[in-house]
């Protein structure tokens, strides 16, 4: 992910999870090739649950992303990925659990070719 990017990204995450001003109150996340990568997160004001969606485009690559959430500490992340073997119309993705490795302020996950994940964090 491009410096610029990463940037972009702290700016809205440090509005959405932090509602601070302050620049050292960030979210970064970063990927090997962000050509094929998507990252959208959201906050629900109603139970300060952060959202994070990742969509992984590429047809035959995996590809590892890290979130940090800076000053926040979740007390569970949890995730579901929708994966599928095919990408064109009628294709079926399947549902599972995601695997997230978590340590400390950063979680990583990985996501196979053509798929899309939901982390929640509560």
């Amino acid at each position: 992910m491009s410096p610029r990017s990463r940037k972009r990204l702290a700016r809205s995450h440090k509005r959405l999870a932090c509602g601070e001003e302050n620049e050292s109150d960030a979210a970064e996340a970063t990927a090997p090739d962000e050509a094929d990568l998507d990252l959208a997160a959201s906050l629900s004001p109603e139970t300060q649950q952060l959202t994070i969606t990742v969509v992984n485009r590429s047809p035959e690559a995996s590809h590892g992303v890290e979130i940090q959430l800076r000053n926040a500490a979740p007390k569970k992340i949890e995730g579901v990925l929708l994966s599928s073997e095919g990408f064109r119309p009628g294709s079926v993705f399947r549902k599972s659990r995601l695997g997230i490795q978590r340590k400390g302020e950063t979680f990583s996950v990985t996501l196979p070719p053509h798929s899309v994940a939901r982390v929640m964090c509560l």
